[in-house]
C-alpha cells in the first residue's frame, strides 16, 4: 500500500480540480466532451451496421445469422476483457496519452477492415482487437468526467454527454442510405469522425484526473462491488437492454409481419427517445436522486414494453384478416394504433439511453474519488456481460415465440424492482451499504440519506469530503 501521504496527494488532486471550477467552465468542458463524442458516436453508428452488411454480402459469401451472432459475441467479450485492463493501462501511461492512443488504434484498425475484406477469420480477428481496444476510451473517459465535475453538475453535464452519443449513433446509420458499406469513402468517413475525437479532447486535456489518483486491482473492483452489491446487477440488467435494439428489434417486428421500411422507422423514433429525454433525465435525477431515478427508468421501461407489445399485437390485427373491413373505421383505428406504438417507442428508447447515464452518474455519486477507477471498471465489465448474455437467450426466446421478446423485458423489468426494493429496504434506503475499503483501509464510507457519500480520510478536513 503506498504511504498515507501519496493518497491524500492524489485525492487531493482529483478534489481541487472539482473546487475551482465555476459553472460556466462545467459546462464548456461538458460541451467539449459531448462534442467529442458526438464524433466518435457516428463513427461507432457506422462501423457496427457496415459489419452486420458486409458479412451478409457476396465479398463474405452471404454469411448466416449465426456467423453475426459470433462476430457480436466475441466484439462484447473483448471489450469485457478492455474494460478490465483499461484503467491499469491509463494508470501506466497516463489518461489523455491512454485515451489518444487507444483511439488511434481503432482508427487503424476501420481502415484495415476495408483492405481485408473477404477474409473471413482476418476480419473477426481485427474486430475483435477493434472492440478490445475501443473499451478503453470509454473507461478513461467515465473516470474523467465523473472526476472533473462534482455532486453539483454531475448529472446535467452527464446528461449532454449522452444527447450527443445519442445523436451520433443514430446519424451513423443514416449515412449508410448515402455510402456503400464496401466502398472506401464510409471507411474513410468512420475513421476522419474517430481521429477527431481526441482532437477535440486536446482542449481539456490540463483537466486529465492524475492516473494515479483512482488506482485499479481486482481486489478494489471486489471492493466497489462490496461497498454496492445492487449495483453490477444493475448494470447486467441495463446492458442487455442496451444492445437488445441493435438486431432482435427489427427482427421482432419483421416476426410480427411489419415490412423492413416500417421496422426501420420504429427503430428511428425509439433512437429519438434516446436523444430528446437525456436533458430532461438529468433534471429529474439531479430532484429526486439517483434510488428514486433508478425506480422511475425500471417501471418506464415496463410501461413502454407493455404499450409497444400491444401496439404490436393492434397493428398486425389491422393488417391481416382479422380485421372486418378497410372502411374508415379501419383508417382512424390504424393511425390510433400507429400513434400509439410510437409513443411508446419514444419512451421506450427514453429508458434505454437512460439505463446508460443512470450508472455512470451512479459511480460519480456513490463512489469516492480513489474508486471511480473500480467502480467504472466494474461497471463496464457487467455492461459487456449483460450485452452478451441477455441478447443471446432472448434470441433463443423468440425462435419459441416471438413475443417473448417483450414478456422478458417486462419480467426482467419486474424482477429488478422487486430486487431493488428488497435491497433498499435492508440497506435503509440508501445506495451504498457501511463498510471499511478493502482497497484502503484509511477510507470509511459513510453513508447519508438520500444517498449521498461522505468519506473521512485521516488527515483531510470534513470541509474537502469526496462528494
Amino acid at each position: 500500500m503506498a504511504p498515507l501521504e501519496a493518497k491524500q496527494g492524489s485525492v487531493s488532486d482529483s478534489l481541487s480540480k472539482k473546487s475551482y471550477l465555476t459553472r460556466l467552465q462545467h459546462f464548456s468542458f461538458a460541451g467539449v466532451f459531448a462534442l467529442s463524442i458526438f464524433s466518435i458516436s457516428i463513427c461507432l453508428g457506422l462501423i457496427y451496421p457496415i459489419v452486420t452488411i458486409v458479412l451478409k454480402s457476396d465479398a463474405m459469401g452471404k454469411r448466416s445469422d449465426l456467423v453475426v451472432g459470433v462476430f457480436s459475441a466475441l466484439n462484447s467479450l473483448a471489450m469485457m476483457t478492455g474494460s478490465v485492463l483499461g484503467v491499469r493501462v491509463m494508470s501506466r501511461f497516463g489518461t489523455f496519452p491512454t485515451y489518444f492512443a487507444a483511439v488511434m488504434v481503432d482508427v487503424v484498425l476501420i481502415i484495415a477492415l476495408y483492405f481485408t475484406i473477404g477474409h473471413i477469420f482476418v476480419w473477426l480477428l481485427i474486430y475483435c482487437l477493434f472492440g478490445f481496444i475501443s473499451s478503453i476510451p470509454w473507461v478513461v473517459a467515465e473516470i474523467w468526467l465523473n472526476t472533473i465535475h462534482n455532486e453539483k453538475y454531475r448529472a446535467m453535464c452527464i446528461g449532454l454527454y449522452t444527447t450527443l452519443l445519442g445523436t451520433g449513433l443514430a446519424l451513423g446509420p443514416l449515412l449508410l442510405s448515402i455510402f456503400n458499406p464496401l466502398h472506401f469513402p464510409v471507411y474513410l468517413i468512420c475513421a476522419i469522425c474517430g481521429s477527431l475525437n481526441p482532437v477535440i479532447l486536446t482542449l481539456v486535456a490540463s483537466t486529465a484526473p492524475d492516473s494515479e489518483s483512482s488506482p485499479i486491482s481486482f481486489r478494489g473492483v471486489w471492493s466497489a462491488l462490496k461497498l454496492c452489491p445492487l449495483f453490477p446487477f444493475v448494470a447486467v440488467f441495463f446492458g442487455g437492454i442496451h444492445v437488445i435494439h441493435d438486431n432482435l428489434m427489427i427482427a421482432y417486428s419483421l416476426d410480427m409481419g411489419l415490412t423492413q421500411a416500417v421496422a426501420g422507422q420504429l427503430l428511428s423514433v425509439m433512437l429519438i427517445g434516446n436523444i430528446i429525454f437525456q436533458i430532461p433525465y438529468s433534471i429529474i435525477l439531479k430532484v429526486i436522486g439517483t434510488r428514486n431515478m433508478l425506480f422511475s427508468v425500471l417501471l418506464i421501461l415496463i410501461f413502454s414494453s407493455a404499450l409497444i407489445m400491444l401496439g404490436y399485437y393492434l397493428l398486425f390485427l389491422t393488417t391481416t384478416h382479422h380485421f372486418p373491413s378497410k372502411g374508415i373505421q379501419w383508417y382512424v383505428a390504424h393511425e390510433i394504433i400507429d400513434h400509439i406504438l410510437h409513443g411508446a417507442m419514444v419512451l421506450y428508447g427514453a429508458a434505454v439511453m437512460g439505463s446508460y447515464s443512470l450508472p455512470v452518474v451512479w459511480v460519480g455519486s456513490g463512489y469516492p474519488a480513489s474508486m471511480y477507477g473500480p467502480a467504472t471498471t466494474l461497471y463496464l465489465f457487467c455492461t459487456q456481460l449483460g450485452g452478451v448474455m441477455i441478447p443471446f437467450c432472448l434470441g433463443f426466446a423468440m425462435k419459441i415465440l416471438p413475443q417473448l421478446l417483450y414478456i422478458c423485458i417486462i419480467g426482467g423489468g419486474m424482477f429488478m424492482l422487486a430486487l431493488c426494493a428488497v435491497y433498499f429496504i435492508f440497506s435503509g434506503g440508501r445506495l451504498q451499504i457501511r463498510f471499511i475499503s478493502d482497497m484502503d483501509s484509511d477510507m470509511e464510507s459513510i453513508c447519508t440519506e438520500d444517498g449521498e457519500m461522505e468519506t473521512a480520510l485521516l488527515g483531510i478536513s470534513p470541509e474537502e469530503s469526496l462528494v
